[in-house]
């Protein structure tokens, strides 16, 4: 094949030099947009504004924080089954 071969090589590290940058556009690009048209876009305008926590805001997190604490500390069983899964996780990476 004399001169018919593209000039370039499209390998993987090429071709997520080109794509990566885009689908993070695209992704975020969606997400916006997925909140706006679910959540409207008053509610989204007003939640950028408002800064301060209401009274039901600070019960939730004080209602999470008790659950949470309500938990107790890891048994040694927990600790074996979270080290197998991270364990699992990094495996997975090879």
């Amino acid at each position: 094949m004399n001169g018919a071969e593209p000039a370039g090589e499209i390998n993987f590290l090429t071709w997520m030099y080109f794509a990566f940058p885009v689908a993070v556009v695209c992704v975020f690009g969606c997400w916006v947009w997925l909140v706006v048209f679910y959540m409207g876009p008053t509610k989204v305008i007003n939640d950028l504004k408002k800064r301060t926590e209401t009274d039901e805001d600070q019960r939730v997190k004080k209602q999470i924080r008790d659950k949470y604490n309500a938990l107790g500390k890891m048994s040694y069983e927990e600790w074996i089954v979270g080290f197998h899964f991270g364990m699992t996780h990094y495996d997975s990476f090879d």
